[in-house]
């Protein structure tokens, strides 16, 4: 898709003529769109040429203003379409560059979207969640307080998002999400509760309003981080009626940077100590679902092509 469909099916779905939404566009943004005509609107929706990225972005926040919706009129869409619609490059150039989090390790064989799969279809999946702890306690000297038994807890609500990279048994990478009820999502980023004593009781279901939160994140290079990053956003994109935030906690550096280019705030932060009167900053972060999409990464994602 490019965007001008995508602006025609927003404009269609407001009931505004081409003439009306330029009038509101110079309203909402006279200085993106100060000169603005309705044969530019046309020439849009037909996709040649296609507006900069930054109206894009402008447009994007106009309908979600009119809507209350993340990403208007995306709801026809089924997750698989929304993964297709995906540019794997500007997803890679998107997250941007990691060491600790985003290696740099070659693949053997052809990684597509059809690797990433539901850890709970894996045979080994036990192994898959200890890789997970193992690469957490690591990156939090050993502060993770999760065990396999608090994973294997979790992956049974089907909302919550556990999914690996896997081909010819090789291990490429993983990402897990919670959908969380949002009052334990501020209690988590507030630091006033332990990932540790999450519960079932504290899943969200699909027709409650949720947060959802990162608790796990590795990928052995771009590549795979942005087969597992689309998986992710099309399946938030899909279920946006009922998201109210995006957000996690982490001691990281380069997971810190990753979350920041993700267009996730900074929300408070903790002093933890570590070992030899050392401390380290655990910081949170969260955003409105709304903000998390409008941002100019997920708009090159979703409509890559750029022609003027």
């Amino acid at each position: 898709m490019h965007f001008g469909e995508y602006l025609k099916s927003c404009r269609l779905g407001l009931n505004l003529t081409q003439e009306q939404l330029v009038q509101n566009l110079f309203i909402y943004d006279n200085e993106n769109f100060k000169n603005l005509e309705t044969s530019t609107i046309s020439k849009w929706e037909k996709g040649t040429p296609q507006p900069s990225t930054s109206r894009k972005l402008s447009m994007l926040k106009f309908f979600q203003e009119k809507t209350n919706m993340a990403l208007p009129f995306f709801s026809n869409y089924s997750v698989d379409e929304i993964k297709n619609m995906m540019s794997k490059d500007s997803m890679i150039n998107f997250l941007g560059s990691s060491k600790q989090v985003v290696l740099n390790f070659p693949t053997h064989s052809a990684i597509d979207i059809s690797s990433i799969r539901k850890v709970s279809e894996i045979k080994n999946m036990d192994n898959i969640l200890k890789i997970s702890l193992d690469v957490k306690n690591e990156l939090y000297y050993d502060k993770c307080k999760l065990t396999v038994e608090h994973l294997e807890e979790w992956i049974k609500f089907p909302e919550n998002v556990f999914i690996v990279c896997k081909q010819y048994e090789q291990f490429y990478g993983l990402l897990f999400t919670l959908r969380l009820k949002p009052e334990i999502f501020e209690k988590l980023v507030n630091f006033e509760m332990q990932e540790a004593e999450i519960s079932s009781e504290h899943f969200a279901s699909i027709n409650e309003p949720a947060s959802n939160y990162f608790i796990s994140f590795i990928a052995l290079n771009k590549e795979v981080a942005s087969l597992l990053f689309i998986t992710y956003y099309s399946r938030l994109i899909k279920n946006q009626k009922s998201i109210i935030s995006v957000g996690g906690t982490t001691m990281v550096d380069d997971a810190k940077k990753l979350i920041e280019n993700m267009c996730i705030s900074p929300y408070k932060e903790k002093q933890i100590e570590i070992k030899d009167n050392k401390t380290i900053k655990n910081i949170s972060f969260k955003t409105s679902l709304k903000e998390f999409i409008a941002c100019e990464g997920v708009i090159k994602m979703l409509f890559p092509k750029e022609n003027g």
